[in-house]
C-alpha cells in the first residue's frame, strides 16, 4: 500500500523522502526513513468518510472509519483531523448545534460526545429499556434533530427520543413491525429518519423475510413508519414495494420520496398514504446496485448517490433523473461503501462523502433551473432553513417560495406572545425563489428568548422557530 518516491527524495537529499499510499496518504522522512510524519493530503489511511456537517460555506466536519473526525475553514479544501485510530471504530453520523459541540454516532457504541472541540471526548452507555437486554441490541445508523433539544435516534428496532439536548434518551417504539402475512420474520433494523417539521416524522427500515424455518434468507424487505403526534405513535405505512429503501427526503408533511433497490424513486403526495413510481434509473441490477442516499438543494434540484459509485441528478422534483458522475469503481471491496451521504454546504455547492474521501462540485443554479411551463401545474410553497440556532446577533437562513400567481411575500419575527418585532420583509425582493434566497437579518435589538420566523407566500405560511441568546 505504500510507495517510496526516490525521484526528487532520498536521491538528491539523502535524509529526506516521501512515500504514498492508500486513501492519498502522503508522509515525509527527515532522517533517512528512520521515521516518517504526515506531511499533506487526506489525514488518514484506509478511511470512508461517512457523514458531513457545515455550519456555513466555510466551516464544517466530517466523519469515518478509524475514529477520524475532520475540520476545515476553507470549504473542504484542506482538512485537519481532529481525531482518529488504527482500530475499527466506525463513526456513522454527526450533529452539531456549535462548532465545539458534538455527538457522533458509532457503529459499535452509544453516542460519543464533545463540547471542547474534539480535545476530550466520552461515549456513553445506551439507556436501559425496560425488559429488553440492551448489550444485543445494534448501535444507532441515524439522527436526525428537529431543533435544538428535540432530536431522534434509529436503531435496530427502536426509535430513540430526546427532549433535553441529549442530556436522556427514551424509546418510542420496540419490535412495532407488522409484517405481510404468511412470512415469518426474521429480525429488522430501522436505517434512516426525518422529520419535516416537529410533529410529523418518517422512518424507513428492513426486515428479513425466511423461506423456511431452517433459515435460508429469501430477502429483505422495506418498511415505512409514519408519527404525526411528535413520535408518541408510529404507523406503518404501505408504500407498494418490497424493495429495501435506502434513502428518504421529506419537502414538508405531504411530499417526500425514497429510494430503494433497482433504482426506484419513489413520491407521495398524501404523507406517505400512498406511492407512486416517479422513475426508475435504468441499469440498476438487483442485488449488485442500489440507489442511496437523496438530498435536495431547491425543491426541483436534487441528487441520489447509487453504488457502485455513481451520482445521480434532478431538475424537476425527482420525476426524472440523468447521469451527473460515474467514478467506474468496479472492485468488489469498493463496492462496499462507494460513495453515500449528500450535503449543501451553501447554495451553490453539494459535496457527497463516500470511499477514499469526498467530492465536490460547485453547482450553476440558472443552468438546472427549469422553466415552467403553463401547462404544467405547480402548487405554491413555502419554506425555511435555519442556518444556525441559537443566535446572538445575526439570523442567517434560507427561503425558498413559489407562487402561482404573483402576490405578496412577506417575512416577519414574532415573540412567545405572538407579537410582530420585528419585520424582515424588505429583504425579500424576488416574487419567487423556488431557488432559494439567503438572507442575513441584524437582530442584536431583539433580547433573549425565544421567537418565531414567519414566512407567507400568498397565503401560504411557513414557521420555524429560532433561540436568540446573549
Amino acid at each position: 500500500d505504500i510507495t517510496i518516491l526516490y525521484n526528487g527524495g532520498f536521491r538528491e537529499e539523502r535524509d529526506k523522502g516521501w512515500a504514498v499510499g492508500y486513501s492519498g496518504v502522503i508522509l515525509l522522512s527527515s532522517d533517512s526513513g528512520k521515521s516518517w510524519v504526515q506531511s499533506a493530503s487526506y489525514p488518514v489511511r484506509d478511511a470512508n468518510i461517512t457523514d458531513m456537517l457545515f455550519f456555513d460555506s466555510s466551516s464544517g466536519y466530517a466523519v469515518g472509519d478509524h475514529n477520524l473526525v475532520l475540520w476545515t475553514l476553507n470549504g473542504g479544501e484542506t482538512w485537519k483531523s481532529l481525531t482518529q485510530s488504527n482500530d475499527l471504530q466506525r463513526l456513522l453520523k454527526i450533529y452539531s448545534p456549535f462548532p465545539d459541540t458534538a455527538w457522533v454516532l458509532s457503529w459499535n457504541g452509544w453516542l460519543i460526545k464533545t463540547t471542547d472541540s474534539w480535545k476530550t471526548f466520552h461515549q456513553e452507555p445506551p439507556p436501559v429499556v425496560p425488559n429488553v437486554d440492551i448489550t444485543r441490541i445494534v448501535s444507532p445508523t441515524d439522527l436526525f434533530m428537529v431543533n435544538r433539544n428535540i432530536g431522534y435516534l434509529v436503531g435496530d428496532s427502536i426509535i430513540w427520543k430526546t427532549t433535553d439536548a441529549g442530556m436522556s434518551w427514551s424509546a418510542t417504539i420496540w419490535h412495532g413491525y407488522r409484517l405481510p402475512t404468511n412470512f415469518i420474520p426474521a429480525g429488522g433494523i430501522l436505517d434512516h429518519i426525518t422529520f419535516p417539521n416537529e410533529q410529523t416524522g418518517f422512518v424507513t427500515g428492513s426486515y428479513t423475510i425466511l423461506l423456511d424455518s431452517v433459515g435460508n434468507t429469501v430477502h429483505q424487505y422495506g418498511i415505512v413508519f409514519r408519527t404525526s403526534n411528535g413520535g408518541q405513535t408510529w404507523d406503518t405505512l404501505n408504500y407498494g414495494y418490497r424493495n429495501r429503501i435506502y434513502g428518504i427526503y421529506f419537502w414538508n408533511e405531504r411530499n417526500g420520496i425514497i429510494t430503494c433497490d433497482s433504482g426506484n424513486v419513489l413520491k407521495t403526495s398524501d404523507g406517505g398514504d400512498s406511492w407512486h413510481l416517479a422513475y426508475q434509473i435504468p441499469n440498476m441490477i438487483p442485488g449488485q446496485s442500489h440507489l442511496s442516499d437523496v438530498n435536495f438543494l431547491t425543491p426541483k434540484i436534487g441528487y441520489i448517490t447509487a453504488n457502485p459509485s455513481k451520482i445521480f441528478i434532478t431538475t424537476d422534483a425527482g420525476e426524472s433523473w440523468s447521469l451527473d458522475l460515474d467514478l467506474h469503481i468496479t472492485t468488489y471491496s469498493q463496492n462496499l461503501s462507494s460513495i453515500g451521504r449528500i450535503i449543501f454546504p451553501d447554495s451553490n455547492t453539494v459535496m457527497v462523502s463516500g470511499y477514499q474521501g469526498m467530492l465536490r462540485k460547485k453547482i450553476d443554479l440558472n443552468k438546472l433551473s427549469v422553466a415552467k411551463t403553463e401547462s404544467v401545474k405547480v402548487d405554491h410553497y413555502a419554506w425555511i432553513t435555519l442556518k444556525q440556532n441559537p443566535v446572538s446577533t445575526i439570523l442567517y437562513c434560507k427561503l425558498y417560495w413559489y407562487l402561482e400567481q404573483s402576490s405578496g411575500v412577506s417575512l416577519n419575527v414574532y415573540d412567545i406572545l405572538g407579537r410582530s418585532v420585528m419585520d424582515l420583509s424588505r429583504n425579500l425582493k424576488q416574487v419567487n425563489s423556488a431557488n432559494g434566497v439567503e438572507i442575513n437579518a441584524n437582530i442584536s435589538s431583539l433580547p433573549s428568548g425565544v421567537y418565531l420566523l414567519v414566512l407567507d407566500a400568498g397565503g401560504y405560511l411557513k414557521s420555524e422557530r429560532f433561540v436568540v441568546s446573549k
